[in-house]
């Protein structure tokens, strides 16, 4: 016991002089040092001064000890380069263009700071070239490169152009498969990529996307369609050496950081119930009708109007969704002009139906359904209530086209019910996803045509490719080319004409497709998109009308009324057109859900159009 407290004594004492010698050393010191570096900016010319300023805090001034600053800088293969030393700051003395690294560690007394870095870069010039190579996934049409802020030295596209207000949409897209105009080869081919050269400001976020079109068919990783972004540091690219970006397209999903697909299904699609829709036939005067196997079997009654008791029955065949057996297609064909039909399941109502009319008909335009579930059923209810005989749609019918649960809820169970007994057609918009639409809608193609009447109606998917050496382009073409109908009605999702936010014109379209419509006669073009309503005026013998949207929510912004094409606009309403066609003109009238009106217009054979 006696050890033990002599033991514990004797601990006391050493303790006591041990803190006693630390306070006298130390008297005037206490805390940490953090260092820190400062530069005025971070890319400098050679001609350039580059000082690199020292400074701490978090420590006691006025101590007896000085502060020692200690320095070192490396270049970008981590070699030592030259400085002058000035203490607290040093001078960078090497002017070869590229990146230093200072580093510094400050002292004082017993108390060292961590070590603190500093990057800057010497640059011959702003901009650092960047090549972005493609390797399109299986069946790729045609390609561009869209959503950059770079410019691309072959096509001069302007930097970010989105923060630029007012300017028209995807002016900065690139096509990555063009060709030579007198070989045909492809100008930027290497191996199985394409590619495309930019020139992108030196410390900025490089932000690029591929796709085929428009945004639908954007490139998506895993469930996301982000962009591809990299940080592009300067003097990470010459013309001679450009920096490498490599983008990898695959047909199934991917986490990959470099790899990319078109799309892919969520949900069991075969599990959803379709209502009952009547969809245009490829062959005149008949129409289609789809349903699944959890509403009937594949029987169907079907007959004239007047005539309930004498119809027949349609056996049915199997539809797919997605290569997936469900549910059946009947296919009402033969119908005679102006006469009403119907069609019946098993202890179901009666449904009329008109067969295609030769001329004086009506029928609703709409776009944009996508999103409010209360607005689109009684967007739906308000055009059945104007009695049309078709409806069409410019696209967005769902809000994410790749989820089965959302056709079925937001197409199936709030629109279709709404309209039955009225055919209905529409072109792919950015939202619907990108093989479910066409499957949906029992369609071979996203793309496609039917005649009414006096009236050819061409539904077209601006979401994929439609460049002049791509099967829609052609397809367009030949179709136009060899039509002889009174009008000529085209729907697609984004306008090549429009003035209203926030996307504005779609520069692709007008390039590509703009030249054919005015060549054959296109009367009227019907676009959505913008969530709000636009009317141009006539552009060489062309109406452009962007309707509002029918259960979106609506936009407002900076209308760009400054265009040569600009002539009405309305924001903030959502709504639809109620266009009657005859052998003299077309009539529009545009309201709103709730029927206030919000346009109305004629346009004869002659182009004129006249206000109503």
């Amino acid at each position: 016991m006696k050890k033990l407290l002599s033991f514990l004594i004797t601990l006391c004492v050493l303790f006591a002089c041990t803190d006693t010698m630390d306070s006298e050393k130390d008297e005037s010191l206490s805390g940490t040092i953090k260092a820190k570096i400062t530069t005025e900016k971070t890319k400098f010319l050679p001609t350039d001064t580059v000082i690199f300023n020292g400074d701490t805090s978090v420590f006691v001034d006025g101590a007896s000890q000085a502060k020692i600053y200690e320095w070192s800088v490396v270049n970008e293969a981590g070699e030592n380069v030259d400085f002058t030393n000035n203490g607290s700051s040093i001078t960078l003395t090497e002017t070869k263009a590229g990146k230093y690294q200072a580093s510094l560690t400050v002292k004082q007394a017993n108390l060292i700071s961590q070590v603190t870095k500093k990057t800057i870069y010497r640059i011959d010039n702003e901009t650092v070239y960047v090549r972005v190579k493609v390797q399109p996934p299986a069946g790729t049409d045609a390609m561009y490169l869209a959503h950059t802020n770079g410019i691309a030295k072959e096509s001069g596209n302007p930097i970010d152009i989105r923060k630029t207000p007012g300017t028209e949409w995807a002016a900065y897209a690139t096509l990555l498969q063009e060709r030579d105009a007198t070989t045909g080869e492809y100008l930027y081919k290497d191996g199985n990529f394409f590619y495309r050269d930019y020139i992108v400001e030196a410390g900025t976020l490089f932000e690029v996307q591929p796709t085929q079109g428009s945004w639908g068919s954007k490139a998506r990783r895993g469930n996301g369609s982000s962009d591809f972004k990299y940080s592009i540091t300067p003097c990470s690219g010459t013309v001679e050496n450009p920096r490498v970006i490599e983008l990898i397209g695959v047909t199934t999903s991917t986490s990959n950081d470099n790899e990319f697909h078109w799309g892919f299904n969520t949900g069991d699609i075969t599990k959803v119930e379709r209502k009952p829709l009547l969809v245009f036939a490829e062959e005149a005067n008949s129409f289609k009708l789809l349903y699944d196997t959890l509403h009937a079997n594949e029987l169907v009654y079907f007959g004239e109007k007047g005539q309930e008791n004498s119809g027949v029955i349609v056996t049915a065949e199997k539809d797919t969704l997605d290569g997936k057996t469900s549910g059946y297609c009947a296919t009402f064909a033969n119908l005679e002009p102006g006469k009403t039909y119907y069609y019946k399941f098993p202890n179901d109502d009666y449904v009329y139906f008109n067969a295609p009319k030769a001329t004086d008909f009506t029928f609703v335009a709409c776009s944009d359904h996508q999103l409010v579930n209360e607005s689109i059923e009684a967007g739906a209810k308000a055009i059945a209530e104007k009695n049309p005989d078709f409806v069409i749609s410019c696209g967005d019918i769902c809000n994410n086209g790749y989820s089965s649960a959302e056709w079925e809820k937001r197409f199936f169970e709030l629109f279709v019910p709404n309209i039955a007994g009225l055919p209905f057609a529409a072109a792919p918009g950015n939202h619907d996803g990108w093989n479910l639409f066409a499957d949906v809608l029992g369609q071979d193609k996203r793309y496609h045509s039917f005649v009414y009447g006096n009236t050819r109606f061409i539904m077209l998917d601006v979401e994929a490719a439609y460049t002049p050496d791509t099967q829609q382009y052609k397809w367009l073409e030949e179709i136009l080319e060899n039509d002889t109908s009174t009008w000529k009605i085209i729907s697609l999702h984004e306008s090549p004409y429009c003035c209203v936010p926030t996307h504005y014109s779609n520069l692709l379209v007008r390039d590509n497709l703009v030249p054919l419509f005015e060549k054959y006669g296109v009367n009227l073009v019907l676009g959505g998109h913008m969530h709000a309503y636009d009317r141009t005026k006539v552009v060489n013998g062309v109406q452009y009308v962007t309707l509002p949207c029918l259960g979106a929510s609506p936009s407002g912004g900076k209308v760009n009324t400054d265009e040569d094409f600009y002539h009405k606009h309305d924001l903030g309403k959502m709504g639809f057109a109620l266009i009657t066609v005859s052998d003299e003109a077309i009539s529009i009238k545009v309201q709103t859900n709730a029927g206030t009106a919000i346009d109305s217009f004629s346009i004869d054979t002659a182009g004129n159009v006249t206000e109503n």
